[in-house]
């Protein structure tokens, strides 16, 4: 495009700018259009203007960027302190307006971790980004700032600037027109003013010569049909301030020195064609030299600009423009209209502000982080997904590899991929790059599958390849060739362009932006606890572009605020402080406390340590005995699986599969379901342990030292029972008589023949069985059998110093003594997990026996064996889950608690629940058996009853503006 052609298109210029533009429904509000600062009187700008020397009215004007002490009056604008002014420290009465670039200041943004636009239009959601600003602007004015500096409302055009790249709602004039008015409207809505820029919308806008102005390459018909459109809409609904470009643009003003911000003919097609009333901004912040610098502002103060945004020194400034008044080029006249638009626009907002921030809305910081997190998840766009490789399945039958490039390590990482499934995390930083990787390269066949996240570097540029340099694109290329790969590409889209065609890289997912919670985010989004749904918001090629609309839903548990949920935070404290209160007590030396609602993980906390000797706190990875909740983890779990392939029925009796060993003794007509609901008459407890005692010391004909043929099965440390001991158990339990009162009475007896009947069914033992059925499918990375098979012994807390059988403090292996006689797998306890664990699978329970995309059981089949069996006959428990008191009362669980709960108790301190009516899981792990088990204060303090009645009264305290605030939580 020439100057000629731009010359010849002034004479449409002019009918164009006529037409209304084209820019849908314009979008309206409470706002006046023509006087965006109703209802406020002119008299009472003018009240004030009277008191106002000249100096005073032209410090007005000006907008600092630095904040200075003067001997006039404050300026009218101070942008982007380091320490916010007070209220009621500016004497003058004119308030002084405190301001944020939102456009410019790139460090500011990353210190508040703020989303960029193209985040917030990628997430397809008005509702949210209006949210989001609105929490920002009240965070804004808690903090003392008037207004701020944004959205930019260029159309992105020319992917040459990167100022556009950084801050731009995308390439589609819809988009960025419906994104930019929901984003003021939420700004309005909290108190403050959006400053828009930049003015006529430089998508298309190119440096051509280093240190010169820009040039805006548009055509007039593109200039009215693109670049105009999102500030005409922003105008009819009532835009009260507006930034004019330091552009030249041909297609308005041919004149090759003039700029937008000082061109006449712009600011005529700005106020008369677009009928705008506002306040007039240009920022100046950029001087090419003192005589450019001061030729600008004369420039821009002539043109009838109403706020300039300077650097410093406010008396120069206003020197300057009393020059110009005395010269006779500005007229005091103009100062004054100019000065009383902006006392306006300041009375305007001081009125406003009650009415705008009830004291129910007062700001949070914990809602700003809320919203923040959910336009980053939201902004998730999923750009290829070959070989529907997303949602991810059977974790079971992948070997999982996590690479990270970006910045510095992130440390979490390892932790954010366990809570899912068993991964190994590589964690490359940008500076060496290549080194970093050969580790990865090294074992790069032990892996079938890898995620692997880059970030996008400081250079964003096209020539830069938009953030992805050529060892990121090196590291892709050589992964995604021999494994399969998920990228996820935390930046511009456009940098996928430069990735050939790679055999196996089959699925992308577009970031947009690395804020320090985003690994969080991105991870719960590969493996199923968000929904990916966002959009792209420009072309990158024939397969990834802005039409593309895939998606993959939330399969999994999410990792989320409280206030996701609708509760706060603040009513959650209250849990920290029992759970600190056992400690103190000493009911235990450390717990996890764990809570999801509604499929988001709200509390995952470790409190404490492993003993009382304080030598290793309490992290939310570390492992407990989980003791009679192996009943409900294991063998009751093995049970229903075996129901519902029909190998297994509840009603049926004990002789119907382990006739040969109960057949002529009094066990072999026991009903299964009365057995599993402790009403089938069994004594409650059998020391097994003390037929193989001489004098309280084991026996060395039962038990042996070193681990041998003959002494095959670990008890614990130096203590190995003889081989096929497990059946002088079983003939002990049938020595036992059976009581003929069908009667609640709690018994770990009858789960003994449980594992005996799972194992003849399975035909492999249970631990195997839970494993490959449940543990692994769901990627549990903790629970199960023999935990120091698996781990290491540091990371298990230890339970009692047992000085009636095994003499040692038992530390990894099983607390019950039968269980561990039978080798530490057993039906009634022998299970250790974490808290996050147990957590998904009794969530697992709750969704009906589906989770991750996978279906594990019967919804009927659960049901029959959760529900109350025996109700009538005053006993509450269900096949092997405990349910609450039927009365609603205190008792296993808190009495908040629905009818529909269920869970069970372990005795080295734990418990666990679910909810379906108010859709919570519950688990509280302790070793409140550590050293004694005689230890009876975690029952005393009712801490776990009380920890469970105070997330419940969270719930009930969930206010209806955290509940509209919430409205669109995910649902699991």
């Amino acid at each position: 495009m020439t100057r000629r052609f731009y010359r010849n298109s002034l004479t449409l210029v002019g009918s164009l700018l006529a037409i209304v533009f084209i820019s849908g429904n314009p979008v309206t509000d409470a706002f006046d259009r023509e006087h965006p600062f109703s209802p406020i009187s002119v008299d009472a700008a003018d009240s004030l203007l009277a008191i106002l020397s000249l100096d005073e009215k032209i410090a007005q004007t000006f907008v600092l960027s630095k904040n200075e002490s003067s001997r006039l009056t404050p300026s009218g604008f101070i942008l982007g302190l380091d320490e916010i002014i007070q209220p009621g420290v500016n004497k003058f009465p004119v308030p002084l307006f405190i301001g944020m670039d939102m456009m410019n200041d790139k460090e500011s943004r990353v210190r508040l971790q703020i989303p960029n636009q193209i985040a917030l239009s990628s997430t397809g959601d008005p509702r949210l980004i209006h949210d989001y600003a609105k929490e920002l602007g009240m965070q804004l004015q808690n903090g003392g700032y008037n207004f701020v500096l944004g959205p930019a409302l260029d159309v992105e055009v020319n992917e040459n600037d990167n100022s556009i790249l950084d801050q731009s709602f995308g390439e589609d004039r819809d988009v960025v027109t419906e994104s930019a008015l929901t984003y003021v409207k939420g700004m309005r809505s909290s108190g403050v003013i959006c400053v828009a820029g930049s003015f006529p919308g430089i998508g298309m806008a190119q440096q051509l010569v280093r240190n010169s102005n820009p040039t805006l390459y548009s055509s007039p018909p593109e200039l009215i049909h693109r670049d105009l459109v999102p500030f005409k809409a922003l105008v009819n609904s009532g835009a009260q301030s507006i930034l004019l470009a330091n552009v030249h643009a041909p297609a308005i003003d041919a004149q090759q020195e003039r700029l937008v911000s000082n061109s006449g003919k712009a600011h005529e097609l700005l106020e008369d064609k677009l009928g705008y009333h506002g306040l007039k901004w240009v920022d100046l912040r950029n001087p090419q030299g003192d005589q450019a610098y001061k030729k600008m502002l004369e420039a821009s103060l002539i043109a009838g600009n109403d706020v300039i945004v300077v650097n410093e020194d406010l008396e120069k400034h206003v020197k300057i423009v009393k020059s110009l008044i005395k010269k006779g080029k500005l007229s005091e006249e103009k100062i004054n209209q100019r000065c009383k638009r902006i006392l306006q626009s300041k009375l305007w907002l001081k009125r406003n502000e009650p009415e705008m921030i009830s004291v129910a809305e007062k700001a949070d910081s914990n809602l700003l982080l809320l919203k923040s997190r959910q336009v980053i998840e939201k902004s998730f766009a999923l750009a290829r997904n070959r070989n529907n490789t997303l949602p991810l399945m059977r974790l079971d039958t992948s070997r999982i590899a996590v690479i990270k490039v970006g910045e510095e390590d992130n440390t979490d990482l390892e932790y954010l991929v366990q809570r899912y499934a068993p991964a190994e995390v590589f964690n490359l930083e940008f500076a060496s790059l290549e080194d970093d990787f050969t580790e990865f390269e090294r074992r790069s066949n032990e892996f079938n599958l890898v995620l692997l996240m880059i970030d996008e570097t400081q250079e964003k540029l096209a020539r830069k390849q938009f953030g992805m340099t050529e060892h990121a694109q090196s590291v892709i290329e050589r992964v995604a060739n021999t494994v399969n790969t998920v990228l996820i590409w935390n930046g511009n889209e456009k940098a996928l362009r430069n990735l050939g065609e790679i055999k196996k890289l089959h699925t992308i997912i577009v970031g947009h932006q690395p804020l320090k919670w985003t690994d969080d985010l991105a991870i719960q989004a590969f493996f199923g606890g968000r929904e990916i749904n966002g959009r792209l918001r420009r072309n990158v090629n024939e397969e990834i572009n802005k039409d593309l609309a895939l998606s993959s839903p939330k399969t999994r548990l999410g990792y989320g605020l409280p206030e996701e949920v609708g509760i706060s935070s603040e009513d959650l404290k209250v849990i920290n402080q029992i759970a600190q209160k056992g400690i103190e007590a000493k009911a235990y030396p450390g717990a996890q406390v764990w809570f999801a609602k509604d499929g988001i993980v709200v509390i995952n906390g470790a409190f404490g340590h492993h003993t009382y000797q304080e030598e290793r706190a309490v992290s939310i990875s570390d492992i407990y005995d989980i003791a009679s909740i192996t009943k409900i983890s294991s063998s009751v779990a093995a049970l229903m699986k075996l129901t519902d392939v029909g190998s297994f029925k509840l009603d049926d009796n004990l002789c119907d599969y382990i006739g040969d060993m109960v057949d002529t003794t009094a066990y072999m007509n026991m009903n299964l379901r009365e057995m599993l609901a402790h009403q089938g008459g069994l004594t409650p407890f059998i020391p097994f342990y003390a037929n193989t005692l001489t004098k309280g010391v084991p026996r060395y004909d039962v038990y042996s030292l070193a681990q041998s043929d003959l002494y095959p099965t670990r008890v614990a440390r130096e203590i190995y029972i003889k081989k096929d001991y497990r059946k002088e158990i079983y003939q002990q339990i049938l020595n036992h008589k059976v009581s003929s009162k069908k009667k609640y009475r709690y018994s770990d007896v009858g789960y003994y023949f449980t594992q005996e009947i799972i194992e003849r069914l399975s035909k492999t033992t249970l631990d195997n069985f839970v494993d490959s059925t449940y543990y692994r499918p769901l990627g549990l990375t903790t629970m199960g059998y023999h935990p120091l098979n698996r781990f290491p012994k540091e990371r298990i807390t230890p339970t009692e110093f047992d000085r009636s059988f095994r003499h040692q403090l038992v530390h990894g292996d099983v607390h019950d003594p039968g269980a561990a006689m039978m080798g530490g797998v057993a039906g009634h306890a022998g299970i250790f997990s974490n808290a996050n664990d147990l957590g998904i699978l009794m969530q697992m329970y709750m969704n009906e026996g589906e989770y991750g995309y996978e279906h594990y059981l019967n919804p009927e089949t659960l049901k029959d064996f959760i529900k109350c069996q025996f109700c009538d006959n005053d006993n509450r428990r269900g096949a092997g889950f405990d349910k609450p008191l039927r009365d609603g009362g205190n008792g296993p669980s808190c009495g908040c608690t629905h009818v529909e709960a269920f869970g069970h108790q372990g005795f080295t301190g734990a418990v666990t629940w679910a909810d379906p009516q108010e859709h919570v899981v519950y688990v509280f792990l302790s070793n409140r058996i550590y050293p004694t088990a005689n230890n009876k204060k975690l029952l005393e303090l009712n801490i776990r009853t009380d920890i469970q009645e105070a997330f419940y009264k969270a719930i009930s305290k969930s206010s209806p503006l955290a509940n509209e605030r919430t409205e669109q939580s995910t649902q699991n």
